[in-house]
């Protein structure tokens, strides 16, 4: 039996065989998040199996709740026009497709979501930190102070000589000039905030 054949079946079986819309009970036995679909055991239609009802009118464009399964679900009918879910009891997951800007607000908290960015709360504090921009960041920096204690427990002690040994390990100077690879000529670049910020996700106090 066809889609259109079942849903004129349970409108005849429930007095709803006319041009105006009605409202099914269902209890959901499937759930197809692809096509944004459902199938279910209609409770107000003598218990039929209905296969393909929308979870939303426009796929396009709105909030979709995925009910559960043996979840109880509202269908509306209505001809011309496919069925689809008004309301679910227990949604196992919530999806919105929007075109422009969808915005979520729970108590002080907020997420405005747009085609470009996510914003957290006010955005007042900026980007996110990309963590493995930071990591290398933070390594380079350890490998530094890990060459300059190297350098001191590689340092021999030589009486009288002015600290002129220690100079040539930390320093790098010996007989007046730098040393390659040493830890004082292998100096740092200064960390900017676009190199560990990611401006497409921003978050702020509430």
């Amino acid at each position: 039996m066809s889609n259109r054949a079942i849903i004129d079946a349970v409108k005849a079986m429930s007095g709803a065989n006319n041009p105006a819309a009605s409202l099914h009970i269902g209890t959901v036995t499937a759930v197809d998040e692809e096509t944004y679909t459902c199938a279910c055991r209609l409770e107000t239609g003598g218990g039929v199996a209905m296969p393909g009802i929308k979870l939303m009118p426009n796929p396009d464009d709105g909030v979709v709740g995925f009910p559960a399964i043996d979840s109880q679900v509202l269908i509306i009918m209505q001809s011309p026009g496919d069925p689809y879910v008004i309301m679910t009891t227990e949604p196992d997951k919530l999806d919105g497709i929007a075109n422009k800007e969808i915005y979520l607000h729970v108590d002080k908290s907020t997420v405005q979501l747009t085609p470009d960015k996510i914003v957290l709360n006010d955005g007042s504090y900026g980007g996110l930190v990309k963590v493995e921009a930071l990591v290398e960041r933070l390594n380079k920096i350890e490998e530094d102070i890990n060459k300059l204690k190297k350098a001191f427990k590689d340092w021999t002690v030589k009486p009288q000589d002015g600290g002129a040994a220690l100079r040539e390990k930390v320093a790098g100077i010996a007989a007046g000039a730098a040393i390659p690879g040493s830890w004082a000529a292998d100096t740092l670049v200064t960390t900017t905030v676009g190199q560990v910020e990611n401006l497409n996700v921003l978050h702020g106090k509430d």
